[in-house]
């Protein structure tokens, strides 16, 4: 958090309805599991998200940030991601470096030993991985120090109000002095104002994503965006 520099930038899907708009991702989803449709739609939003990964290079060099893409517990099940990534990344030109795979607490609770097999094959690629919204889940140390994670996100519902409130300050703190001896990267999700940003700045937190610096973006704004940036 040392400047505003854009380091990654999280993939979102939204569903345009013809009659009912836009359908938020925590409807259509769960639904897209159940009847076995999140295989083809997680493999179409990784390769979009990888392809306009490439493009901020063509446009920003090696300034460009790197795309975090949110990864379904039964992708794993039901598909072996690693030959997935590899081919994506072979196909778009995307470093593996510039791709963040984030999962949640739930996976690794999930037929651990292939869920950990599959997990050091992708960080043997060279590509990131990150547990999303942590916190909230089934947080472990022996997770933690089992399965090749390179980043914590911190839910926002500890982020929200932890000027104001002790606990939830106590449990970021927490979270940051763990990261920390792990060697961990921290992301603090839902900052909202300047006043949080500063609060996790002066306790080492590595990065912020919220309002406070962007609301979700199109494709062509968020390019925009990082070029005004620079």
């Amino acid at each position: 958090m040392s400047n505003n520099h854009t380091a990654s930038a999280e993939a979102l899907v939204r569903w345009e309805h013809p009659e009912l708009g836009f359908i938020p991702p925590d409807e259509f989803i769960p639904l897209a599991e159940e009847i076995g449709l999140i295989v083809p739609m997680g493999e179409l939003i990784l390769r979009k998200a990888c392809i306009q990964a490439v493009r901020w290079i063509e446009e920003l060099g090696a300034n460009a940030p790197s795309v975090a893409v949110n990864m379904s517990s039964f992708q794993f099940q039901r598909q072996h991601i690693p030959t997935l990534v590899k081919e994506i990344l072979i196909n778009t030109g995307l470093p593996a470096h510039k791709l963040i795979l984030e999962i949640t607490e739930r996976l690794l609770i999930v037929d651990t030993d292939e869920i950990l097999r599959q997990l050091q094959e992708i960080r043997e690629l060279g590509v990131g991985l990150s547990i999303d919204d942590f916190g909230t889940g089934y947080s472990s140390l022996s997770y933690l120090k089992k399965f090749p994670i390179t980043k914590l996100k911190i839910d926002k519902a500890f982020i929200q109000d932890m000027e104001t409130d002790e606990e939830n300050m106590a449990l970021v703190d927490s979270i940051l002095n763990m990261a920390k001896s792990l060697k961990l990267e921290v992301v603090a999700e839902g900052v909202e104002t300047q006043e949080q940003e500063d609060i996790l700045r002066e306790r080492g937190c590595d990065f912020a994503q919220g309002y406070l610096h962007s609301r979700p973006l199109y494709r062509k704004d968020f390019i925009d965006y990082l070029i005004n940036q620079n």
